[in-house]
């Protein structure tokens, strides 16, 4: 570094710029002749002045050997990537991934608002190349540069054109944004409506959003038409919501899959956090397979089913055919405790209730009962059970009864005595109970 130092304190920035782009690839290493002299009068201290800034930018920086992992994953599905974009570096875990398993890439774009890591990145690339040179480099473009100002259109067709294999790769942060607006954070998307919600839902909790899911949106319409994928770090809540909006976005991305992680060790932060994957270019999907991050192992799958999202479309397939409209109208949430009496079974012609005995009764008071039990066997127009329904709506006068349906009115009144121990819960411990 030293050798280097000295050969470029005396030449103008373009010359050092381009002395530092041969030898590890950074294009416009420095911007100005003063950011040349105020790096040669500070990059060996440099390194000891940048930390994570969690609050501002939302930010955890990934560990190398998780982004080596997620490149090495990256590079099975969607083979070796022609252009490298991670719109949110810091401090460059998976630029460096990239510029170590993805062998004979063009060019990698690196986004970071937060200044003290685009030099702390541009200096250890720098440092990386000088110690341990490669063959070839591509050219690599670290911005200073906000994600919600940078014009990322102009990158986007330049690989539609060339027929690059484009890979969006990274962990943007895992912040909301209402959490970044009361941290006072300018590391916050414009202020506009971004999902069309009305009135209250705009004002209200529903219009809060995690600026990774802004940002992974954001990416997947832009890049959708080419070829190659996605691969982020982001909550599992996120990853949902992602699909969740598939259902009306159909954005062409396929062959989608998260891959649990550990976030706790990885991070140390108690969050469900996954890998998202995604393919480009490709018939919309809008399912999602859950395996294991380490072990490889398949979960589940969950999505869409028609037009029902499912949490595990395995076991939804096993009891869909009761996801359908009834052919009945239904009157749930029936609750009594008096089932010896008032449910009712039905064989022969005759009712006869939980006593044994056959109930004679007016038959507009009586109606099906499917219990939880039936309903997987349940056929049309056959039911096991029936229920007494007196009442039209809670607290309607019973009394009535005695003159339009005085034979339920005199089977009720026989058991009036079992329906006033409703009163004192003591005396129903051994009771039969239904819901």
């Amino acid at each position: 570094m030293n050798e280097l130092i000295n050969q470029i304190r005396s030449i103008s920035y373009y010359e050092a710029n381009s002395i530092i782009k041969q030898l590890s690839g950074i294009v416009d290493f420095f911007s100005s002749d003063q950011e040349k002299v105020e790096f040669i009068s500070s990059y060996e201290s440099i390194t000891n002045n940048v930390c994570e800034d969690r609050v501002s930018y939302g930010d955890w920086q990934t560990p190398m050997p998780l982004a080596e992992k997620v490149c090495d994953i990256h590079l099975s599905k969607y083979g070796v990537p022609d252009i490298v974009i991670e719109p949110t570096c810091g401090l460059g875990a998976f630029v460096f991934s990239a510029l170590k398993k993805f062998q004979g890439i063009k060019e990698i774009h690196a986004i970071e608002i937060n200044r003290q890591y685009t030099t702390e990145l541009k200096l250890k690339l720098l440092w990386n190349a000088l110690n341990s040179p490669l063959q070839n480099y591509p050219d690599i473009y670290i911005y200073n540069a906000d994600f919600f100002e940078f014009n990322f259109t102009p990158l986007v067709n330049k690989c539609k054109q060339k027929k690059w294999n484009i890979a969006i790769i990274g962990n943007p942060p895992w912040v909301t944004n209402s959490r970044q607006g009361m941290n006072n954070s300018l590391n916050v998307p414009s202020k506009r409506n971004r999902y069309g919600l009305k009135g209250i839902d705009a004002i209200t909790g529903k219009s809060n959003f995690d600026i990774s899911e802004y940002i992974t949106l954001e990416l997947l319409k832009l890049s959708q038409i080419n070829d190659g994928g996605i691969s982020f770090l982001l909550k599992n809540s996120v990853i949902r919501n992602i699909l969740v909006k598939q259902h009306t976005e159909n954005l062409h991305i396929g062959n989608i899959e998260q891959r649990l992680i550990d976030a706790s060790s990885e991070f140390n932060v108690s969050v469900d956090a996954s890998c998202f994957f995604a393919q480009f270019n490709c018939r919309p999907s809008f399912t999602c397979r859950v395996l294991d991050f380490y072990l490889k192992s398949y979960l589940r799958e969950y999505g869409w089913i028609n037009d029902s999202f499912v949490s595990d479309i395995k076991l939804y397939k096993n009891v869909s055919k009761y996801d359908r409209k009834s052919s009945y109208v239904w009157r749930s949430g029936i609750k009594h405790d008096c089932a010896s009496i008032l449910e009712l079974t039905y064989a022969n012609g005759l009712y006869t209730n939980g006593l044994g005995e056959i109930v004679q009764i007016e038959d507009d008071l009586i109606y099906p009962l499917l219990k939880s039990s039936d309903v997987y066997n349940y056929q049309d127009n056959t039911f096991r059970k029936f229920v007494i329904v007196p009442q039209r709506n809670v607290g309607d006068d019973t009394s009535k009864l005695k003159y339009t349906h005085p034979l339920t009115f005199s089977y009720l009144t026989k058991y009036q005595n079992v329906f006033s121990r409703d009163k004192d819960p003591e005396k129903w411990k051994n009771s039969n109970e239904t819901g």
